[in-house]
C-alpha cells in the first residue's frame, strides 16, 4: 500500500540509514579527490577511480530524500509558510560556513590576504575557493525550495505524465555525456548562452522528484528484486568499465547518466528495508543521521586542517585513505555535536 503523506513525515529507519551512507559518501569523496594531490601507485589510482564512481551518488541521494520526504506539495498550502519552514535552515548556515570557508584557505597559507577578502565578499552568492566549494549543495538546494510551490498539481496526480517529465530528463543525462564531444548543440552556444533545447527539463529537481515518484509507486521495490542479479551484474561492469578504460564522463558529473542509474540503484536498495527501530544501535544511527547536515558542512575543516596531515606524513595509499576517510568522519560528528550544544545551534548545522 502506498505510505500517506503523515507516514512519510514519521521516523523511518532506512531513510536514517541511506542519509547517513550518502554522507559518509561525501566524506569519502573528498577525502579521494585531496588524496589525487599525492604521490600514488598504479592499484592506488584504481582504487581512487573505484571511489569516484561508487561514492558521486551521494548528494543526489540526499535530493532524492529530500524529495521522497516533502513533495507532495499542495498548491493549497501557504506558500511563505513552506518558505519559512525551510529556507531559513538552509540560508544562515550557507551564510556562516561560506565566511568560514572564504577565510580558513588564508590560514591555511593556501591564498593572500587580498584574494581572502574577495572570496569573504562574494560568499553569499558564490561557494569560495579553494575548499569552499562544497557549498554549492546549498544554493541548488535553496533554489529547488524556491521552485516547488510552483510545480503543477497534475504531477502529484498524474503519474504518467511525471514518467514522461523523468524519462525526458533522464534523456539529458545522456545529452550531457555527448556535450563532452560536441558541446555546441540543440541551440547551445559559446557567444551568448550555456545552455540547450533541455535547460526546462535538466537539473538537480529531477532528482526530487524521482525520490517523490519512488515513494508513491510501490511496485518498484518488488520489480527491482526480481531483476537485481541483473541490475547488480550492469553496476559491476558499469565500475569495472570506470575503473580499468577510465571513462571519466560515467562519473565525472552528478548529473551524468552513470551517476543518475547508480543513484536511483543505491535508493531502491535501501527504500523500504527492514531495520529495528529499538535498541542501541538504532540510536545511534538516528543520532548520526540527525548530524549528517552538520557533518557534512564541517567535514572539510576538519580534512583540511587535520586528517590531511596522514597524506603528509604516510603519503595517499589505500590504507591511509581508509584512516583519513574514517577519521574525517568522526571528526565531522564531533565538531557537529558540539556545535548541536550550542542554543543558536539552528543558525549552524540548520
Amino acid at each position: 500500500m502506498t505510505e500517506t503523506i503523515k507516514q512519510k513525515h514519521r521516523d523511518i529507519p532506512w531513510i536514517h540509514l541511506l542519509r547517513v551512507l550518502a554522507c559518509l559518501m561525501v566524506i569519502s569523496l573528498h577525502c579521494s579527490t585531496v588524496a589525487r594531490g599525492f604521490t600514488m601507485d598504479e592499484l592506488t589510482r584504481h582504487f581512487d577511480v573505484l571511489v569516484s564512481v561508487a561514492t558521486k551518488p551521494c548528494v543526489p541521494l540526499f535530493f532524492m530524500i529530500t524529495g521522497y520526504l516533502i513533495l507532495p506539495y499542495r498548491n493549497g498550502d501557504d506558500v511563505m509558510t513552506f518558505y519559512k519552514k525551510r529556507i531559513p535552515r538552509i540560508l544562515f548556515p550557507l551564510l556562516i560556513w561560506g565566511v568560514v570557508y572564504a577565510v580558513l584557505p588564508y590560514f591555511l597559507g593556501m591564498c593572500s590576504q587580498a584574494e581572502m577578502w574577495k572570496e569573504l565578499m562574494l560568499s553569499p552568492i558564490k561557494a569560495p575557493n579553494y575548499i569552499g566549494g562544497i557549498m554549492w549543495y546549498l544554493f541548488i538546494l535553496i533554489g529547488i525550495y524556491l521552485a516547488i510551490p510552483f510545480l503543477s498539481e497534475r504531477i502529484y496526480t498524474n503519474h504518467k505524465m511525471l514518467q514522461l517529465w523523468l524519462c525526458i530528463w533522464f534523456a539529458t543525462s545522456v545529452i550531457l555525456m555527448i556535450k563532452l564531444s560536441i558541446p555546441d548543440i540543440l541551440g547551445q552556444n559559446k557567444w551568448d548562452h550555456n545552455f540547450d533545447l533541455t535547460v526546462y527539463f535538466c537539473g538537480y529537481m529531477g532528482y526530487v522528484l524521482v525520490g517523490y515518484y519512488l515513494s508513491v509507486m510501490p511496485d518498484i521495490k518488488r520489480i527491482f528484486v526480481r531483476w537485481s542479479r541483473w541490475i547488480f551484474l550492469l553496476l559491476v561492469i558499469f565500475i569495472n568499465i570506470a575503473m580499468n578504460i577510465k571513462v571519466w564522463p560515467l562519473g565525472m558529473s552528478f548529473l551524468a547518466t552513470g551517476t543518475v542509474t547508480l543513484s536511483i540503484l543505491m535508493f531502491l536498495l535501501f527504500k523500504g528495508t527492514k531495520i529495528p527501530s529499538k535498541g542501541k544501535i538504532y540510536k545511534v544511527l538516528t543520532d548520526i543521521s540527525k548530524m549528517t547536515f552538520g557533518m557534512y558542512l564541517c567535514h572539510m575543516v576538519i580534512l583540511r586542517v587535520l586528517t590531511i596531515h596522514l597524506f603528509n606524513i604516510y603519503g595517499a595509499g589505500i590504507t591511509i585513505q581508509f584512516l583519513v576517510m574514517l577519521l574525517t568522519a568522526i571528526g565531522a560528528y564531533a565538531l557537529s555535536k558540539m556545535i548541536a550544544l550550542l542554543p543558536w545551534k539552528k543558525y549552524v548545522i540548520g
